[in-house]
Formats: structure tokens, sequence, C-alpha cells
């Protein structure tokens, strides 16, 4: 990501030297005008430390001013992303509940169909099982034919 420079942040480092430089030059004029002077050394100091912590402070605002210019470009960068990122995870839910929806419709299609089967062949088992008791009660009968045969032949 390109740092630019926010306007501001740009004026205010300026306007920080500005100040130095002025503090500079008033403390030059006031030693060279008043050079054998203890009293104008003393202002000249005084001012040039004055002006020195002056735009120290302007500075420091600027850094800060620029230092939010970065993090709001950062937080604006990572909202766009989430942004995208939600509508991509939106599209990809709704996707998903389709193929869901499609699934157990399939499901539910199948389960009916086994339903039908198991219906079907519980019905067949139950005739298979009416055949197989008639069956039994024939050969019942048939031995007890057999066995009444027999008792009379005896």
């Amino acid at each position: 990501m390109k740092k630019d420079k926010m306007p501001t942040a740009l004026a205010l480092s300026l306007f920080s030297w500005l100040i130095a430089i002025l503090g500079f030059s008033i403390c030059a004029y006031l030693v060279f005008t008043g050079f054998g002077n203890t009293k104008p050394l003393i202002t000249a100091i005084a001012i040039l430390l004055g002006s020195l912590l002056l735009a120290t402070i302007v500075r420091i605002l600027g850094n800060n001013v620029q230092i939010l210019f970065n993090n709001s470009q950062i937080l604006y960068a990572l909202l766009e992303e989430s942004r995208t990122t939600n509508k991509i995870l939106l599209e990809d839910l709704k996707s998903a509940n389709k193929n869901l929806y499609a699934l157990l419709d399939d499901v539910n299609k199948n389960l009916i169909i086994l339903k039908d089967n198991n219906q079907a062949i519980l019905e067949q088992i139950s005739c298979d099982s009416k055949d197989i008791n008639q069956n039994i009660e024939n050969i019942n009968v048939f031995f007890e034919r057999i066995e009444k045969h027999l008792d009379l032949k005896k």
C-alpha cells in the first residue's frame, strides 16, 4: 500500500521547520545586535529553545495526524475487505442451503420409496406366511389321515 502524506501533516511539518528557522533567525539577530550584552544572549537562547519546543510540538501533532490518516486508510481497506468477504460468504451460504434442500428432497424421496418397498415386502411376507401356515395345516391334516389310516389297519 502506498503511503501518502496527508496535506495537513505535510503543512504541519513545514510549519515546524518554519518555526525552527524563525527561532534561529531571531536568536541570530539578537546575538549579533547585542553581541556584548548577556541579556540579549539569554533572551536569544530562551527564544531559540521556545521555538524549538514549539516546532517539536507542531511536528508531533503533524505525525499524530499522519498516523490517524494512515490508520483510517487501513481501517477503510479492512472494511472493504470485510464487506467483500461477507458477500462471498453469503453467496456460499445460499449455495450450501440450496444444495442442502436438494439433498433433503432426495432423501425424502428415497425414504418414501423405501417405505413403499418395505410395505410391499411386508405384504408379500404376510401372504407367504399365510401360505406357509396353510401348507403346514394341510401337512398336519395329511399326517392325521395317515395316522388314522394306520390306526384302522391295526
